[in-house]
């Protein structure tokens, strides 16, 4: 809510009064400023409410979303760590056939 759109319960009782002198509606009908005031604290009280139950439910869904990019981050690590070790064991299988093959050529030689 736009916080310029704001009225005091004065306010609103004066916009009443005019809306009974058009004929809109009969001057009867107009509430006390103390029944004002009391709608004003029951609307504000329920946007509040709104307002936390909003929060909370963002806040969930940040906890889940957090959750989820935590889960990623974790199975990332292990492909890295698995790729890490499948790059080791290739680093120490290429050594092998790299000193295997030295071997061989020295004793062609």
């Amino acid at each position: 809510m736009n916080k310029t759109d704001r009225m005091s319960a004065k306010d609103m009782l004066n916009e009443l009064k005019k809306i009974a002198e058009e004929g809109e509606i009969q001057s009867e009908e107009i509430p006390e400023i103390k029944t004002i005031e009391e709608w004003i604290t029951r609307y504000s009280a329920s946007l509040r409410k709104e307002s936390a139950e909003q929060r909370i439910s963002n806040n969930n869904e940040s906890h889940a979303n957090s959750n989820v990019l935590r889960e990623l981050n974790e199975n990332q690590e292990i492909v890295n760590v698995s790729n890490t070790q499948n790059s080791n064991k290739t680093t120490y299988r290429r050594k092998k056939e790299n000193k295997y093959n030295d071997k061989n050529k020295r004793q062609k030689n």
